[in-house]
């Protein structure tokens, strides 16, 4: 009898633990249908002749060093923004004005959607990550909000991060071609190991769009006050 019951125990257990198990399942692939079609609606690009995609990162920087160096990329963009002929902003300023600009309320809804599908993976989460001083002490490993600097020059930061899965890293820099000044933002990613496609794949979206979106009010910014 005392067989009996404790099998008829084991298999409630097992019973259990597998509707428990569906259920996070549900929760998270729900969250993540929700989190991607989110994105997907946000992230309408409209086309601006002051932002200009390119192949390859600007001549001469330090991320075109980083690029040329890894023989494999598994994803890259590059942006280039035409400032105002009579902006005489320095590097620095040019930068903080792009990290600082305005991002829209839903982008904290998406990162904790975000986080809530990471989160039980072990994954980095903005929460965890996120230092709220808002210095920037452009010294070589120092760290920017969530981003470590790795390097820079006269007109350039790249900053970035590691884990075990994957490294970025992200540069903005300035230059002067045919007599206009140019903004350049790149970014840069490298997978580790088979982790590191299946945690971009929910962090790509988001980077793309904050990325955007970002790009887009600097330069409405810069053009209308």
């Amino acid at each position: 009898m005392s067989d009996t019951s404790d099998d008829k125990k084991g298999t409630k257990r097992k019973c259990f633990f597998k509707v428990v198990i569906c259920f996070f399942a549900f929760c998270i692939i729900s969250l993540g249908t929700f989190y991607l079609a989110l994105v997907m609606h946000f992230s309408k690009w409209e086309d601006t002749e002051k932002i200009t995609a390119m192949d390859r990162p600007a001549a001469g920087t330090l991320i075109e060093n980083e690029f040329n160096s890894f023989k494999v990329i598994d994803f890259f963009e590059t942006f280039q923004i035409e400032l105002p002929q009579d902006d005489t902003s320095s590097f620095k300023k040019n930068f903080q004005d792009v990290m600082n600009s305005k991002r829209p309320g839903w982008f904290s809804a998406l990162y904790r959607i975000r986080d809530a599908i990471v989160a039980p993976l072990g994954l980095k989460t903005s929460k965890k990550n996120f230092i709220t001083n808002k210095k920037i002490d452009f010294k070589v490993g120092e760290r920017f909000r969530t981003f470590k600097i790795k390097a820079l020059a006269d007109n350039e930061i790249v900053f970035g991060d590691e884990d075990k899965h994957l490294l970025f890293s992200c540069s903005i820099s300035k230059s002067n071609k045919n007599g206009k000044n140019y903004l350049y933002f790149t970014t840069i990613v490298r997978y580790k190991n088979i982790w590191g496609p299946i945690y971009f794949f929910g962090v790509k979206p988001v980077h793309k769009l904050i990325v955007k979106t970002k790009l887009k009010k600097y330069v409405e910014k810069l053009y209308n006050g």
